[in-house]
């Protein structure tokens, strides 16, 4: 007879029966219209999937995949399920908040037994629960008819797409389509009860959004009813009673504590990927300052710049409930997170389909170029004026304005009245550059595939804008009046080819006819000119056939500047071409206001440059007619005011022409690979090969075209100027 073993002897153990592992699965979203179950073999689950309408099989993949509206009855039939069933399967299901998306889109008619009260009911809680949805009457009769009556189709179902999200949504259109004057009919539409309002938006813009905010708001705004801040002392206790500010991404981390205790009612964020990272002060700063805020509107053209995390910080202001679980919950759904030896990677991404669909559904609006092509202009200007605080050295232009005025009243030669002109344009181009580098600084940030053209007129404003690309490490091209011919077609070639070629420096005159660069459609005037025809030429290197967008035009301008006279005299200059039937271009359309500033200053400056418009055509009328070619004053006017290269010794300035010469050679093999430095200068190619690890030029192997280039009408000799250069003035940057 066998011993009975006691109850806590290890054998017993031995005979207890293990637990059948679970079979796990999950539930994802196809599309917005089918989701699938992705889980092992199992007989009883197979006859649940079979017992479900829409059931599909793959065979290649082995998944069931069923219809959107059937996602309720397949939960239904698994909690109704036999228990043993039950026991061995673990399936995740959608996110609730998927789940009551595809149950409100999917939502089966009442039944008939059911009391007319509870119908009627559940229509007045929708109707509570979801905002009155204005049709574009209604929405002028508050915002304006001008402004409504100005907004295109698409823009305005971006108004009412937010409107119906009780006014916290974010619109994701593509660049060029208008954020800006959506967002200015949001925020108008809440004026009664919910302003002041406040606008971030990056450095480079704010004035921007000041003019177009007094542009569209008509009489409701006054220009002291807008306050942008330049710095923290300005928030002072009269202006909380501001009914709009406007401070940058950079002040609004050092002001958080005091932007937030302001609880602004209404508050916009322009590119509101800068708050891509939520470890970022500024991120931080913008949970703080939006807490209390009861409409929020984000503008973005490329709300996830590569990463879904990058679209947390979003997400969650504008909804923060979202996610009761915090990053947390959102990465392990969405990130496709991995454990690494540091923590958890969310770089990735997963379940794109159903991130997309809560997006779409719940709080964002996109629309690409494509997607409205049919209703947007084929071109469209706009006035961006720049942030005054970003203008170096402004008041150095203030004694040269004065010197044109004064020249009107004094016996002085048409030449010398020229000087002054030319001297004060060039001054605005010093003032003007550290606002532009910044401006197409934020461009860039803005996006890491759009590609531009960059138009200026003084070569030291283009060197200027080449440094701080090449210190960005941004490809780009540049195209002026020293670039060869067989330099100039590689460029636009890589420039239309290449994804990692995004901007092209150009020079108004030299690269405004001739250049084909449609790979752009945006296109940016760092500098204004004051013969309008030359500024459409050059707009036309977007603007062209093989164009597949629309071409998106920015005239940056600066107050006090030069521009305050140019670009009145653009606009002046074409409608007068037009009322004659010569030019249908105009710049009145542009979305701008004109600038303020004294009439009779205006006149007077703006009467000069109008007469450098005339004496241009009048001498290109004689030239043509006397000789029957095109002239070149316009090319020739590249160079014109500035002086500091009209005034360099002719050796210096052929040192400088064979340094670009070279850097041409290189950017070319950057491009193309060695053997295409050869295009720029055949007769250089071996000694590009031979001098590639140097930073030196061999002033030797250039002395047949110094020969070839001696000045015929001084009679210089070139070699022997040359020759006297000192070897180290011919370093530079061959990284430049």
């Amino acid at each position: 007879m066998q011993p009975q073993r006691g109850r806590g002897q290890p054998g017993n153990q031995c005979q207890q029966k293990q637990p059948t592992p679970k079979l796990e699965g999950k539930v994802v979203l196809l599309n917005e219209n089918q989701f699938e179950v992705k889980i092992g073999y199992h007989m009883g689950l197979l006859q649940l999937f079979k017992s479900v309408p829409s059931r599909n099989y793959d065979p290649a993949t082995r998944r069931w995949s069923f219809h959107a509206r059937d996602y309720d009855t397949f939960m239904r039939l698994l909690r109704d399920a036999d228990p043993s069933l039950k026991r061995e399967l673990k399936i995740e299901p959608l996110p609730p908040v998927i789940a009551s998306i595809l149950a409100r889109r999917y939502r089966p008619a009442q039944p008939q037994h059911n009391p007319p009260q509870s119908s009627a009911s559940a229509a007045q809680q929708s109707k509570a629960q979801s905002p009155a949805i204005p049709d574009l009457a209604q929405l002028g009769s508050v915002i304006g008819s001008d402004l409504a009556n100005s907004l295109l189709p698409f823009q305005v179902r971006g108004v009412q797409f937010v409107i119906s999200k009780s006014g916290r949504a974010l619109i994701g259109d593509d660049m060029g389509l208008g954020k800006t004057v959506q967002a200015i009919a949001v925020a108008l539409y809440y004026r009664a009860n919910d302003w002041p309002a406040l606008i971030v938006a990056p450095s480079s813009v704010r004035y921007a959004w000041r003019s177009q905010v007094l542009r569209w708001a008509g009489q409701a705004l006054l220009e002291e009813d807008i306050l942008v801040l330049d710095n923290s002392k300005a928030l002072t206790s009269q202006s909380c009673h501001v009914p709009i500010t406007i401070v940058s991404y950079d002040l609004l981390s050092r002001c958080a504590d005091q932007l937030a205790s302001r609880s602004y009612p209404t508050i916009i964020f322009d590119e509101s990927h800068f708050l891509k990272n939520p470890k970022t002060a500024r991120s931080k700063a913008a949970v703080r300052v939006t807490k209390n805020a009861r409409r929020l509107l984000l503008l973005s053209g490329t709300p996830a710049l590569s990463r879904p995390a990058e679209l947390y910080t979003q997400m969650s202001m504008i909804r923060p409930r979202l996610f009761p679980g915090g990053f947390h919950e959102f990465g392990q759904r969405y990130c496709d997170p991995k454990q690494r030896a540091w923590g958890t990677d969310y770089s990735g991404s997963s379940n794109m389909p159903e991130l997309q669909l809560l997006l779409e559904d719940s709080l964002m609006i996109r629309r690409l170029k494509s997607d409205v092509l049919d209703q947007l202009p084929a071109k469209r200007r706009q006035m961006v004026v720049l942030d005054p605080t970003s203008l170096k050295r402004r008041e150095s232009l203030s004694g040269l304005a004065k010197n044109v005025e004064q020249s009107a009243n004094e016996n002085r030669s048409a030449a010398e009245k020229r000087g002054l002109l030319l001297e004060y344009f060039h001054g605005t181009a010093r003032v003007k550059v550290s606002a532009v580098k910044q401006y197409i600084l934020d461009l860039l940030e803005a996006s890491e595939t759009r590609k531009f053209l960059v138009f200026a007129h003084h070569s030291e404003f283009l060197d200027e804008l080449d440094s701080m690309l090449a210190d960005k490490s941004v490809d780009r091209i540049r195209i002026d009046g020293r670039t060869q011919p067989e330099a100039r077609h590689a460029f636009a070639e890589a420039f239309q080819t290449r994804a990692n070629v995004r901007v092209a420096l150009l020079s108004i005159t030299a690269a405004g006819t001739g250049v084909n660069l449609t790979a752009a459609s945006l296109v940016v005037f760092g500098e204004l000119f004051w013969n309008p025809g030359i500024l459409l030429q050059a707009e036309d290197r977007a603007y062209r056939i093989g164009q597949q967008n629309s071409v998106c035009v920015h005239y940056l301008v600066a107050q006090g500047t030069a521009d305050d006279h140019l670009w009145p005299l653009v606009q002046r200059k074409l409608a007068v071409l037009g009322s004659a039937g010569l030019n249908r271009e105009t710049f009145r359309d542009a979305e701008t206001a004109y600038l303020h500033l004294s009439a009779d200053k205006q006149a007077c400056i703006t009467d000069f440059y109008q007469a450098m418009v005339d004496e241009d055509e009048t001498n290109k009328a004689l030239f043509e007619s006397e000789n029957g070619v095109p002239h070149q004053a316009a090319a020739d006017a590249e160079t014109e005011g500035d002086h500091s290269e009209q005034q360099e010794p002719l050796a210096k300035r052929y040192k400088r022409t064979e340094i670009k010469k070279r850097k041409e050679q290189l950017q070319l093999a950057h491009f193309f690979g060695p053997s295409a430095a050869s295009v720029a200068s055949p007769a250089a190619s071996a000694s590009a090969a031979a001098g590639s690890s140097s930073s030196r030029l061999n002033v030797a192997s250039n002395s047949a075209k110094a020969q070839q280039r001696t000045q015929n009408d001084d009679e210089v000799d070139v070699e022997a100027l040359l020759a006297g250069i000192p070897d180290e003035e011919w370093d530079f940057d061959w990284k430049a």
